[in-house]
């Protein structure tokens, strides 16, 4: 299985779609950095992509490879940020409606540029934080309830270390499902029906 991870948005090509769409050992399933979902924060963060040109990678996988996971990172309470670059943040995450997302609350790094830029206060940050995370949250819960009835194709990685009569592995999608079978399936390739959706992933049986 092959995942392609992190790509600098202002790389990713149309062949690296096709890759996706048309080679059986890549996976269904791309973690995209967005960071801000504002074209001044990611200028001060000098990524050298806009959220105009985001948006359409995101929409042109999702066109070749109908149900790809997209994941992704933001960074929140980057210096300068206002309410209204936090604003658009929420209103990509939103639009696009990432599967699952890495979220967090910068930090100063010495002898970086940033760290010399005027700081958002930690209490706003954490607040905006807060905020981001429940928005993901809710969206990550909603895309895998509408899971619900579909089959997948789970790489068995074996028991789940918090609920060992359960089995544990990872879609084509990058979802984590559960479900209950035998051990010796781990490291196998296995099919399961979606029968539920949550936070943390989808649960299954065995097909």
């Amino acid at each position: 299985r092959i995942r392609y991870t992190s790509p600098y948005p202002r790389d990713f090509k149309a062949d690296v779609i096709a890759a996706i769409r048309d080679c059986p050992k890549v996976m269904e399933h791309c973690h995209m950095p967005l960071q801000s979902g504002h074209d001044a924060v990611l200028k001060r963060m000098h990524r050298l992509y806009t959220v105009e040109g985001f948006l359409r990678i995101a929409d042109e996988l999702r066109s070749a490879v109908p149900g790809i996971g997209l994941t992704t990172d933001i960074i929140v309470g980057f210096p300068g940020e206002t309410d209204d670059e936090f604003e658009s943040t929420l209103d990509v995450v939103r639009q696009v409606r990432f599967d699952g997302a890495y979220c967090f609350a910068y930090s100063i790094r010495p002898n970086t540029p940033a760290a010399d830029m005027p700081q958002v206060p930690q209490l706003l940050k954490m607040e905006r934080l807060n905020r981001l995370i429940k928005l993901q949250n809710e969206i990550t819960c909603e895309l895998n309830a509408a899971m619900v009835g579909q089959q997948v194709e789970v790489l068995v990685e074996g028991p789940s270390p918090k609920r060992p009569e359960l089995l544990q592995g990872y879609s084509r999608e990058f979802k984590m499902v559960h479900f209950a079978g035998s051990a010796d399936r781990a490291g196998r390739m296995t099919r399961v029906k979606v029968t539920g959706g949550h936070l943390w992933g989808l649960s299954g049986e065995l097909l």
